[in-house]
């Protein structure tokens, strides 16, 4: 199932800009992955106004820029890359100063493959033991619970891991553990869906991922007649 995931966030962003108007200014520098952010001119001058730029890349392929005046603009960084951010004043005697810069590194959203197993009905022996053993991914910085969907027939185990949409998980291990009984006569799937966020790039969230367990039908006692 595709989802967009576009995420918008704020960053206050000072471009403090110089006096002369021979200099340009790179003040800082900013890491993040493909999302949407808001960028502001703080402190901004008082009948000024403010123009913004991109040097690099291509409009609409490589980013978006809602406005290109103003105190305040957001852009939807939409390809992996390094671009030069800029804003320049103009003050209200018509002079114009220096740009000021950031620069700004673009990194892919993270990303983790779907998982699945298989298990036997709870306190039966046979097949897997463990629903899955999934370790926190390097540069992750935590997983986020969105949902569990489980087909009607499936009971989970009393034991099994208590976890609401939106809670903050850096270990999955935590449904490691969790048990399942089919009642069914068919193989029926539990799913859970989480979100993995980087470490790296702003601690943006990345696109969803599952980990389908699929439990057998539960195995009955045999009847014995004499």
């Amino acid at each position: 199932m595709k989802k967009n995931y576009s995420l918008i966030a704020m960053v206050i962003v000072t471009l403090a800009l110089g006096l002369g108007v021979s200099n340009a200014y790179a003040q800082a520098t900013q890491g993040l992955c493909i999302s949407s952010f808001t960028y502001e001119i703080d402190p901004a001058t008082t009948g000024s106004t403010y123009h913004w730029g991109i040097d690099d890349g291509t409009e609409g392929t490589d980013w978006t820029i809602s406005s290109t005046t103003g105190t305040t603009t957001e852009i939807d960084w939409k390809v992996a890359g390094t671009y030069s951010l800029w804003s320049q004043e103009t003050n209200e005697y018509g002079c114009v100063g220096p740009k000021g810069y950031v620069t700004v590194t673009v990194s892919d959203r993270p990303e983790t493959p779907n998982l699945e197993n298989s298990i036997c009905s709870a306190t039966q022996a046979g097949g897997t033991v463990d629903v899955v053993d999934l370790q926190l991914a390097s540069g992750f910085s935590k997983y986020v619970f969105k949902g569990l969907v489980k087909g009607a027939n499936i009971t989970a185990a009393a034991g099994n891991a208590v976890l609401t949409a939106g809670d903050e998980v850096t270990d999955i291990d935590i449904i490691k553990n969790d048990a399942y009984t089919n009642a069914g006569t068919a193989v029926e799937d539990v799913v859970y869906t989480f979100a993995p966020y980087s470490a790296t790039c702003g601690d943006v969230e990345g696109a969803e991922f599952t980990v389908t367990v699929h439990v057998y039908p539960e195995v009955k006692a045999p009847t014995i007649k004499f």
